[in-house]
C-alpha cells in the first residue's frame, strides 16, 4: 500500500503545506475583519442624537440616546427616547467609503429609517453630523440633518450645532452637510 511508504517527515510536510495554504487563503479575510473591527471601535457605546421632527403639524426638537453594541450578528443599535417610550428601533451599522450608514427598523411599528454620518474622529467630545430620511409622526416622508454626540448637550447648544452644519441648496433642492471645522 502506498500510504504505508510515506514517512512521518513527509506527513509533517504535507500537514504544514495544508496549514500554510489555509493561512494564506484566510489571511485576506482576517485582515478585512481587523480593519472592520478598527472602524467599529469608535462607534461603540452611547450617543446622544438630536434632530427636528414634526408632530400634529408642529416642529418638535428630538433628543434620543443610541446604544451601539457588538453582537454575534454584527453591530447593533438600539434607540431610547424617554419622551416617547412606545417608539423603539433596532438598527445595523455598515460603512460606505468614509461614511457610517445606519439602517433602523421600528420595533412594534412599521418604519424604516436611514442615516448617513461622516466618520467619527474620536476625541473627548466626538460629534458626527449626518442626514436622515424617514417618516415623521404625521406620516409624511422627510429628510433632515442630525448630530450624534458623545456627551449630552442642552437643546439650545444642539440646535446651534445643527444650524452651523448644514446648507440648503435652493437651486438643487438639496441638503448638504458641512464638514466639521
Amino acid at each position: 500500500m502506498i500510504l504505508n511508504d510515506v514517512t512521518a517527515k513527509e506527513w509533517l510536510l504535507f500537514a504544514l503545506g495544508i496549514v500554510a495554504t489555509a493561512i494564506f487563503a484566510l489571511l485576506p479575510i482576517v485582515i478585512a475583519m481587523l480593519r472592520q473591527y478598527a472602524r467599529v471601535i469608535p462607534l461603540l457605546g452611547e450617543w446622544h442624537t438630536y434632530h427636528w421632527s414634526r408632530v400634529n403639524g408642529e416642529p418638535v426638537f428630538r433628543h434620543e440616546i443610541w446604544r451601539v453594541r457588538r453582537s454575534i450578528s454584527g453591530i447593533g443599535i438600539e434607540t431610547v427616547d424617554e419622551h416617547r417610550e412606545h417608539l423603539h428601533y433596532r438598527g445595523k451599522v455598515s460603512f460606505a467609503s468614509s461614511r457610517v450608514v445606519l439602517t433602523f427598523v421600528g420595533k412594534g411599528h412599521e418604519e424604516l429609517l436611514h442615516v448617513r454620518f461622516n466618520a467619527p474622529i474620536p476625541n473627548e467630545d466626538t460629534i458626527m453630523v449626518g442626514i436622515y430620511s424617514a417618516e415623521d409622526f404625521d406620516h409624511e416622508l422627510y429628510a433632515g440633518i442630525t448630530i450624534a454626540c458623545r456627551r449630552q448637550r442642552s437643546d439650545d447648544d444642539a440646535k446651534a450645532l445643527l444650524a452651523r452644519r448644514y446648507q440648503f441648496d435652493t437651486e438643487e433642492q438639496a441638503i448638504r452637510v458641512r464638514k466639521l471645522a
